[in-house]
């Protein structure tokens, strides 16, 4: 059995795209061809992006199997995976985001009639592809990859219910969304909150923020840089609530939800999507109406009535070694 996995999105050694690799890598038969390649949006120029993909996919080496590690870039040109199916190849495709665009969804729907298997992190993206007629597809639940630097989860014992917010700002992760919530969290609850905002901050994301803590009186730290994996693991474990603003235009995984559910956190997101089918399949904590900021801060006012300690049995599904045998599994499908 040959395995090629495919890998053209930066990372960095240690992050969660390398470490995602290397684990693949560790399965018998693979071989990684990993050529960093920012390719062009199709929007912006349709010609140039189809032109980029085309001479990635003719220039890759053929192998009995071929293994996107990242199709969500690939899918928009059916016609590539059409010809190279031509040459007798099996072709899986890993699916991170599902398209929140018509037109998306439609390309997708044609790549997927040349692709053998498209793998995806969640059952809920699973059924959103069978909506839309794709079948072909299986899930792998998306791992903790970083357990090695789980020692143990503290126990606050200070009088604050400890709310965090993590990762880099960008749009679709709602910090402003975050921020106009405090408009609406109970003035006798606010004494008992504390919030951290930590990770690279994108377009001065903080501002709002910090404007808003001062003008309703909250609590709010923020930790404004691109966080060390010991520092990220400190705000994780000092956190109580693990808090997901995100926007209905991200429809992946959380890697802070997966952490936290590792670390047995009470895990704050959306009702809607993806998340709020984990949060409420697997009774990960509690959800707010999406993109609600008013939703939101009345959920959050109500936190310190809670118990929030959580013992979570998902957590048992997020190992590495479950992740790794069920690749096998997809990859050895192909050589019966």
């Amino acid at each position: 059995m040959e395995i090629l996995l495919i890998d053209n999105n930066e990372c960095t050694i240690g992050g969660h795209n390398y470490i995602y690799r290397k684990t693949l890598h560790e399965i018998q038969g693979t071989e990684i061809v990993y050529q960093v390649k920012n390719f062009t949006n199709l929007s912006k120029n349709p010609i140039k992006a189809y032109k980029e993909r085309e001479d990635y996919f003719d220039n890759l080496p053929r192998k009995e199997i071929m293994h996107f590690l990242h199709l969500d870039v690939f899918y928009t040109f059916p016609s590539l995976f059409k010809k190279m199916k031509k040459n007798n190849v099996k072709i899986i495709g890993t699916l991170h985001w599902y398209p929140n665009k018509k037109i998306k969804s439609y390309l997708l729907k044609n790549s997927a009639k040349y692709i053998d298997t498209i793998v995806v992190h969640s059952e809920y993206i699973k059924r959103q592809l069978n909506l839309n007629g794709i079948y072909n597809v299986e899930v792998v639940d998306y791992p903790a990859f970083h357990t090695e630097d789980i020692k143990e989860s503290l126990v606050n014992n200070d009088k604050y219910v400890n709310i965090l917010c993590i990762g880099a700002t960008r749009y679709d992760k709602g910090i402003d969304i975050a921020a106009k919530s405090f408009r609406y969290i109970d003035n006798n609850a606010k004494k008992y909150l504390k919030f951290v905002f930590a990770g690279k901050e994108l377009d001065n994301a903080y501002q709002l923020p910090r404007e808003l803590a001062k003008e309703y009186n909250i609590n709010l730290e923020i930790i404004s840089k691109s966080l060390t994996d010991e520092e990220y693991w400190n705000c994780m474990k000092n956190s109580d609530v693990i808090l997901l603003p995100y926007r209905k235009i991200f429809t992946g995984n959380s890697g802070p939800m997966t952490d936290g559910i590792i670390l047995d956190k009470y895990i704050l997101g959306p009702n809607n999507g993806n998340l709020g089918y984990l949060i409420n399949k697997y009774d990960l904590g509690e959800t707010f109406v999406q993109e609600d900021e008013k939703s939101l801060g009345e959920v959050i006012s109500k936190l310190c009535d809670k118990d929030l300690v959580k013992q979570h049995s998902y957590k048992s599904e997020l190992t590495i070694e479950k992740f790794k045998d069920k690749y096998k599994m997809i990859y050895k499908h192909f050589c019966i």
